[in-house]
């Protein structure tokens, strides 16, 4: 079969910050947990854990990403996905490559093209390991290859057996690794699935990104990295451009038409360092968004806003301790606005055999090659070239 390519690039009445109010507390729920593997295209073997719900195929699915240079067992992580699992959502933490757990890497992995500039081991055993410290700034966006592993290891361990519903999945980010979920995000706007209808196929009427309902960025970074080893990416046409493009844009390319309106909650320290530059991000999205309104909010875009919590607490920090963030996600913002918003789920569908990647064009996106970050990979549903740009 010959392989196709395609670039990769990532009703309810609301008065103003109600959206985000604490309420009352829910059925409890299992704490059952599975520790999972998985790998991605290029041989890393990553680690995480899996948290089931008993909904089945009405279950929605939330992924958790952990900072760069942190981990998925970092505090507030596990106590977020057991209240997302008492609200009846599966909930998948994992391990960025390089990160906590996920340090197991196969032969194949220094042979593919993008890690071949990594500093490799001198000894085969060292080979077999992988750790985040030798990683340059600029390899930063290839971990979204990681989440794109993630998304199609639920699609076949859980959502085809009908354990859970892929079709409904939320994006949970910390500080940069909410931005690689922006990245991850914007490029999935910009691939579609072939449905085999006839001999040549049916391209989905949707993107890839359909499937995600709801994102919730905590402390979301300008940077990918921190210290000496960061990548900026917080102009126009970098991270905002990744917003506007799942978050509220329609792109009409060749061949292509997608739109957009993926609602995003940005949720971060009042008193943490940079606090006003989350207003800008949901501003690139919204542009007359208001902070505080308390008049009816009929904005088609009402699910995506800023909210401060008292502390100088950022990133998963504010997902511990005392602090109400976890049920202003859990409660307030998923169960009491995005699902009730949505009246249903939508539908549970199989993913494993029912389609592959839409053809493209080689991969690209116009931008000047000084300014170039790409992440290279192979599609995990058709193994076909993709790649994603950093500037969007």
């Amino acid at each position: 079969m010959r392989r196709m390519t395609i670039p990769l690039t990532a009703g309810v009445f609301l008065a103003g910050l109600a959206l985000f109010a604490p309420s009352a507390a829910r059925a409890q729920g299992k704490k059952n947990t599975e520790t999972v593997r998985f790998e991605t295209v290029d041989a890393v073997d990553l680690k995480g854990t899996y948290w089931p719900s008993a909904k089945g195929k009405k279950a929605p699915v939330a992924i958790l990403l952990h900072k760069i240079g942190g981990k998925s067992k970092d505090a507030g992580w596990t106590e977020l996905a057991e209240e997302l699992q008492k609200a009846d959502f599966a909930v998948l933490a994992f391990d960025f490559r390089g990160h906590g757990e996920s340090t197991s890497v196969g032969a194949a992995f220094w042979n593919t093209p993008m890690n071949q500039f990594l500093r490799k081991p001198a000894t085969a055993a060292a080979q077999g390991t992988l750790d985040m410290k030798i990683f340059p700034a600029s390899y930063y966006p290839n971990l979204v290859n990681d989440i794109a592993a993630a998304k199609r290891f639920i699609e076949r361990r859980y959502n085809d057996p009908g354990e859970c519903n892929c079709s409904n999945i939320v994006l949970i980010g910390a500080e940069d690794g909410a931005t690689l979920g922006a990245l991850w995000l914007a490029s999935e706007t910009k691939r579609y699935r072939i449905i085999p209808v006839g001999l040549a196929g049916q391209k989905n009427e949707k993107p890839e990104s359909k499937d995600v309902i709801a994102c919730v960025w905590l402390s979301m970074s300008e940077t990918l990295g921190s210290g000496m080893t960061k990548l900026p990416v917080g102009g126009e046409y970098r991270l905002r451009h990744w917003l506007k493009d799942a978050g509220n844009t329609a792109e009409v390319k060749a061949q292509m038409t997608a739109e957009s309106k993926i609602p995003m909650a940005f949720i971060y320290g009042k008193r943490e360092p940079g606090a006003n530059t989350y207003l800008s991000l949901v501003r690139a999205i919204r542009p007359k968004y208001q902070p505080g309104n308390t008049k009816p909010d009929t904005d088609e875009l009402k699910g995506t806003r800023e909210q401060g919590i008292n502390t100088p607490l950022s990133g998963h920090k504010l997902l511990v301790g005392e602090l109400d963030t976890r049920e202003r996600i859990v409660d307030s913002y998923l169960t009491k606005f995005i699902l009730d918003e949505k009246k249903g789920l939508n539908e549970w569908e199989k993913r494993e055999s029912n389609s592959r990647c839409t053809p493209g064009t080689s991969p690209g996106c116009g931008c000047p090659s000084r300014l170039l970050k790409r992440a290279r990979s192979t599609c995990p549903r058709c193994r076909c070239s993709i790649s994603v740009c950093a500037n969007g």
